[in-house]
């Protein structure tokens, strides 16, 4: 996420103030020195390429984002290059993805910020970085990314009604008291949402079941089957 490391020395002022501040930064952004306490403030991003490259491409498209942890950044910078060139605008692109990528590639083609985004998820990284306590709180980072962006009709989007974003999920046969039955566990993909709350409930599912909560409950209304 970043070119160069910039660095301010300060040539006089009270001895409380630290001697030398230092960022990392974009190539081509601007910057300013602000405080006290001071810091470097991004003025302006580096201007991005654009063009309708992918808005254009013919039927076949796809892309599939894996699993991430916190490279989640990483991704929604890929996710935002792609939005660039037209992917939200290309009628036949599908998108399968997992975890991480499962948000990245749902946030893109629904035309969030994903500059936005990628800088709440690395403020909820540094939360984590301070205090390592806090890893076991990655659903709770995840819903509060996904409040930013998630609507009620969100799921009404036409890139989600023709089911060409795919979130990968680990399905088990049942569910008694909010345990797993049984060991064994196979994969799932889910494409097509009653709800918003089935998009939040699949992309947390899929992001943060291994790593905090106890398993979701998914009824298919067709075998019982759950995810």
């Amino acid at each position: 996420d970043f070119d160069f490391r910039l660095v301010a020395r300060l040539l006089q002022g009270p001895p409380l103030l630290p001697q030398e501040i230092a960022a990392n930064v974009v190539r081509n952004g601007t910057y300013k020195l602000v405080g006290p306490p001071l810091s470097f403030e991004e003025v302006s991003p580096p201007p991005r390429r654009r063009s309708e490259r992918l808005a254009d491409a013919p039927p076949g498209l796809s892309f599939s984002f894996s699993a991430s942890g916190w490279l989640l950044a990483y991704q929604f910078g890929a996710a935002e290059c792609l939005q660039n060139h037209g992917i939200t605008r290309n009628p036949y692109a599908r998108m399968a993805g997992t975890s991480g990528g499962a948000l990245s590639l749902w946030t893109m083609m629904y035309g969030c910020d994903m500059k936005a985004l990628k800088d709440f998820m690395k403020a909820s990284a540094m939360t984590v970085y301070a205090d390592f306590t806090q890893s076991v709180n990655l659903r709770a980072f995840v819903l509060d990314a996904m409040k930013t962006v998630l609507r009620d009709c969100s799921f009404h989007h036409p890139t989600f009604q023709q089911g060409r974003v795919e979130i990968a999920l680990s399905e088990a046969p049942g569910l008694v008291s909010g345990f797993l039955v049984g060991s064994r566990l196979s994969s799932r993909r889910v494409r097509r949402f009653n709800d918003s709350a089935d998009v939040a409930i699949a992309l947390l599912a899929s992001s943060s079941i291994g790593i905090s909560g106890l398993p979701f409950a998914w009824g298919d209304g067709a075998d019982g089957s759950r995810a």
